[in-house]
């Protein structure tokens, strides 16, 4: 049910999970964070965003995150 959520908590969840995915991806390995922020940025990826998502401090995720019933994960 929290996975098809509209909200803009959950809507800003889904981004940072595909960004997550997208650092992670084999021709970022090895580069500097400023190198994989400016070919992000070109996909559309906010730079405010990313920066936010690397230092740890991305309210709308965390705050989705805390809602989450994670308890409930096997």
């Amino acid at each position: 049910a929290h996975a098809r959520e509209t909200s803009s908590d959950a809507t800003s969840f889904r981004h940072v999970l595909n960004l997550i995915v997208a650092f992670r991806r084999p021709e970022f390995a090895g580069k500097p964070f400023e190198l994989q922020k400016e070919a992000l940025e070109k996909e559309g990826y906010s730079r405010s965003m990313m920066e936010k998502v690397h230092s740890g401090n991305y309210e709308p995720f965390q705050r989705y995150l805390r809602s989450l019933p994670l308890n409930e994960i096997p």
